[in-house]
């Protein structure tokens, strides 16, 4: 019994003493909080660009970190630039930017069925990925028949029981020549869903993701990449003003590229309220979908104006 209640004193303490040690760590105002320094420094993801530092409408000192071309796991064509937010206790959050490149579309996407190809969905695409980087040309004879076979454009070679002889008989110059106008049919089907994805990724940088860190948070970006901690971060950076002023410093970026930065078509509650404040101040600029073209309605981050009314933001960002 005095064993129980021992235990029960010691674990009553233990609580008491960690929401006293929290209340503290929130009661101290930004400035003189402890600075976290990450443990533990790996290898930086992408190009460094440089730094700027900003002060948040609430007057907290932030230090911005730029990272073009992060590894985050994407492959093929995207592109993802980082904006990581520190201030004087450390990480504070992060903004993630992507988009296809021009130079990008050129190589992975150049026509609509390479498109379709590579971005699945079709039910052939899987098969063809295996080989779609060679030219039609560069095909073996094998590959031209897996091909005409997985898009299904032969059905009586492949539904009769005669279709492996048949197939034998067929001159290569005939396969190819099969091949080429199936092809241009694939392409053909494709092209209106290739040209909506092209008009809405081609260099149209947008909201990847955004997250302003809470004590909780224990995966935070450091020099371009995720640092895992044992601890979690312990000050919450939220409430601000840090997402605004990475929104700002992500649209900046874009705009010394000749690029606007467009929200994302996926977004939180929080993300939508943020963009909701950001166009009760008119930086925000809607582009009208079309029902008949397939297009969605658009917003993006209105930098002229941003500009217009705090010109010195212009030198805060360098092109890359």
């Amino acid at each position: 019994m005095r064993l129980a209640l021992t235990m029960g004193r010691a674990r009553q303490t233990i609580q008491t003493a960690t929401a006293v040690a929290r209340s503290r760590t929130r009661a101290q105002p930004p400035s003189t909080r402890r600075v976290q320094t990450p443990r533990k420094i790996t290898a930086a993801s992408g190009r460094y660009v440089g730094s700027l530092e900003r002060v948040t409408a609430k007057g907290v000192p932030v230090k911005l970190d730029l990272y073009q071309a992060i590894d985050d796991g994407i492959q093929d064509s995207w592109v993802v630039h980082l904006v990581e937010a520190h201030t004087a206790n450390g990480p504070a959050g992060y903004l993630k930017i992507s988009f296809i490149p021009q130079t990008a579309m050129d190589r992975w996407y150049p026509d609509a069925f390479t498109w379709q190809a590579r971005h699945g969905g079709s039910g052939w695409d899987w098969i063809l990925r295996d080989f779609i980087d060679k030219a039609d040309s560069e095909w073996s004879r094998a590959e031209v028949i897996l091909a005409l076979k997985t898009c299904d454009h032969w059905p009586y070679f492949y539904q009769s029981p005669e279709w492996k002889e048949q197939c034998e008989k067929t001159s290569d110059a005939q396969l190819r020549a099969t091949w080429q106008e199936r092809r241009q049919d694939l392409s053909t089907e494709y092209e209106r869903a290739y040209q909506e994805f092209f008009d809405h990724h081609l260099d149209r940088p947008k909201i990847d993701y955004i997250r302003v860190y809470d004590e909780y948070d224990k995966r935070p970006y450091y020099r371009g990449k995720r640092r895992e901690r044992k601890r979690p971060l312990g000050v919450n950076s939220q409430h601000l003003g840090i997402g605004t002023v990475m929104y700002e410093t992500g649209a900046l970026w874009m705009h010394k590229q000749g690029l606007r930065l467009y929200a994302s078509g996926l977004q939180s509650e929080s993300a939508k309220g943020a963009w909701a404040a950001l166009g009760a101040n008119g930086l925000v600029q809607t582009i009208p979908g079309s029902a008949k073209k397939g297009n969605k309605t658009r917003q993006f981050f209105d930098v002229e104006r941003l500009l217009d009314e705090r010109p010195e933001l212009d030198a805060f960002v360098v092109a890359s």
